[in-house]
């Protein structure tokens, strides 16, 4: 392969991408609300909210129940009466119990005349134990949605819960995005709606990588199929680069492990004499990572006292809300800016291949685990 041949290929594929970032910048798209106040991957102020609001017939946007027709008729729910549709966002159904079997809340709830559809909506969180059984168990007629991303399958452990059988898959990446292409056109009369309904799908195609515009794309297959020694070139490209998608996350892992070490003292504080430590986890290559805090024994086969246990989940829930209870023992959050170094997303391979925001996006990790030790700590300063 030819060095000068590769060089010509790629500053031809940067002019595109520069006439690219031009027209970006001209349509204005770029500036987008949700980005700007840093929203894009909370999933109850932002996404459960923003989806929840469209679904509502009482919404704001004063549409009434057209956006939920909508919905109902891309999910095939034939039966569910959009008239009399009550809808609640993160509805409380009761205390988790012991086992786990009951409570919890519901992302998006909507009931109308004796018929439910529930949403249980996942941009970057794990599942939690026994989550979609739960909710099953509060209304086993429900029609139950898990909505992903990419429209992965549930995956929560020991529970029975059957894809279509139990609950039914959706995707932002396919069925959202169509329904939102279609929320659009139902709004066309209503500008302040409408634009708002094209920012969020902006921002959903930032998140499943998908690019707003194909002109890049279609102007570097033009080139390509036009120079075979381009094309030759660009297949080279297309190996480094699938070479560096292994490579990047090493590279992450690497930088992270040693700033956790060097600002987070595994001991966080005491709770009695019990120490209480914070640790970074993540299940399985394919689950999100995640940071935990959690009590433990003096020595090997002592235990907790279970009020001990729960005084030491309720003060670390108390001392932010953000930490959720996974065991007696253990309250975890997960890292909003990131899901999974491992797999990541098209941008956030770009952003992990980048230096700067790769230190940027690991310093803002450490500091939320930071902030979060220094908040339980106080907490549990008051007690001893």
């Amino acid at each position: 392969m030819d060095v000068l041949v590769l060089k010509r290929m790629l500053n031809q594929v940067s002019a595109i991408a520069r006439t690219q970032r031009k027209i970006t910048q001209l349509s204005g798209e770029n500036f987008n609300v949700f980005r700007i106040l840093k929203l894009e991957s909370k999933e109850v102020r932002t996404h459960s909210a923003f989806l929840g609001e469209l679904l509502n017939p009482a919404g704001s946007h004063g549409m009434k129940d057209i956006f939920l027709k909508l919905f109902i008729e891309q999910i095939g729910f034939p039966e569910f009466d959009t008239d009399s549709a009550k809808l609640i966002v993160e509805k409380y159904i009761g205390q988790i119990d012991a086992d786990y079997l009951q409570g919890g809340r519901i992302d998006i709830y909507l009931e109308s005349k004796d018929q439910y559809l529930f949403i249980e909506n996942k941009i970057y969180a794990i599942d939690q134990r026994n989550q979609l059984l739960r909710y099953h168990k509060h209304k086993p007629k429900a029609k139950l949605l898990y909505l992903t991303l990419k429209g992965d399958e549930y995956a929560a452990a020991n529970d029975d819960m059957q894809a279509g059988k139990h609950y039914h898959q959706l995707s932002y990446r396919d069925d959202i995005t169509q329904w939102l292409g279609r929320c659009h056109q139902a709004a066309a009369a209503h500008p302040f709606v409408r634009e708002t309904i094209l920012q969020y799908s902006h921002l959903i195609n930032d998140l499943i990588g998908k690019n707003t515009s194909d002109f890049m794309k279609e102007e570097t297959k033009q080139m390509l199929l036009g120079d075979f020694a381009s094309f030759e070139s660009a297949w080279y490209c297309k190996q480094l680069v699938e070479e560096l998608a292994q490579e990047v996350p090493k590279l992450f892992w690497e930088q992270f492990n040693s700033v956790w070490a060097e600002k987070l003292d595994e001991t966080v504080c005491h709770l009695g004499i019990y120490p209480i430590s914070i640790s970074y986890e993540k299940d399985d290559a394919l689950s999100d990572i995640y940071y935990s805090f959690s009590i433990g024994p003096l020595t090997d086969g002592d235990k907790v006292p279970l009020e001990t246990l729960d005084l030491f989940t309720q003060k670390a829930t108390e001392s932010n809300p953000r930490l959720i209870v996974s065991h007696a023992d253990a309250v975890w959050s997960s890292f909003p800016n990131i899901r999974n170094p491992d797999k990541p997303s098209m941008l956030e391979l770009f952003d992990l291949a980048d230096s700067s925001k790769r230190t940027a996006l690991i310093d803002s990790m450490i500091e939320q685990a930071v902030n979060d030790a220094a908040l339980l700590r106080v907490s549990i300063g008051t007690l001893n």
